[in-house]
């Protein structure tokens, strides 16, 4: 769920925003075969290896100014281990700044992660030379393949396939598969840029296919994407790609299903509070 919070700036008396996204509980597979439940028969995955709880931040389309930096501080006070960036970083060449800001905010060593969103493009090599050194040194993370195109991230108990799928690079969907099909972490993640219209709230049109999203759910990796400038989250859904049988979605949009042929769909678009409002911005 969506917690919207508004408050004045006691120096300039502006009125000012933040979004806070709230998961009440995510739920992992069903208890035996057959669909599914939201309700009492499913249960909590047993943890495949470091139990320890940790915090991730996800987020999409920054740009560079307070708002994107009031953002990095929300993801500090909120102590997270690491962020995973959904596209779209500086929108400029001024790649130099966009680090700055990240190492002034985060620190140098703190561990961020991204993948090419429709604004990187033309900079990607240039993001890469600076994202893979701090890549290398993030302690405890593992990373593998081509840095954000066809590559994979590994944490404690988790697992994130980062993707230029619709933007740069080839052979998204068989990467993805590859990876996750024998992964033994207990969360399981793909993050790439673009969207698909049904898969968010906004104007955005069909852009990546079907086929990587259900790549994804049959592997039981929930989505995470950027692109549309707003939040959104799906149901729990088993049929994605299906609009007549909407999707697959079922249960409560506050207990999630997350499990092999089963998850989810989410946009966190606000790493710069710029909201869109309405279907067309």
């Amino acid at each position: 769920r969506i917690q919207n919070r508004s408050w004045y700036d006691k120096t300039s008396g502006e009125k000012k925003y933040r979004t806070e996204i709230i998961a009440d509980s995510v739920q992992f597979g069903p208890k035996s075969g057959g669909a599914p439940s939201v309700g009492g028969e499913g249960y909590a995955a047993k943890p495949t290896g470091n139990a320890t709880p940790f915090k991730i931040a996800f987020l999409a389309d920054q740009e560079m100014n307070n708002n994107s930096r009031a953002v990095l501080q929300l993801v500090k006070r909120q102590n997270a281990e690491a962020v995973f960036h959904q596209g779209d970083l500086a929108y400029s060449s001024n790649i130099s700044g966009w680090c700055a800001m990240i190492t002034q905010e985060l620190g140098s060593a703190f561990p961020y992660f991204a993948s090419p969103g429709n604004h990187d493009e033309g900079d990607w090599d240039e993001y890469k030379s600076v994202l893979e050194p701090r890549a290398a040194q993030s302690t405890g993370f593992t990373v593998s393949g081509d840095y954000g195109i066809n590559s994979t991230v590994r944490y404690k108990d988790l697992i994130v396939v980062l993707s230029g799928i619709d933007v740069l690079g080839s052979g998204h969907v068989a990467y993805m598969d590859q990876q996750l099909a024998n992964a033994q972490e207990r969360w399981k993640v793909v993050s790439w840029h673009k969207n698909m219209h049904d898969m968010q709230v906004g104007g955005k049109g069909d852009e990546t296919g079907w086929e990587v999203y259900q790549t994804a759910m049959r592997r039981g990796a929930i989505i995470a994407t950027g692109h549309e400038h707003s939040y959104g989250r799906t149901y729990s859904m088993t049929q994605i790609g299906n609009k007549a049988a909407n999707h697959g979605a079922f249960g409560s949009p506050n207990k999630i299903v997350v499990a092999k042929d089963t998850t989810f769909v989410f946009v966190s678009g606000l790493a710069n509070f710029y909201i869109v409002c309405g279907a067309d911005g």
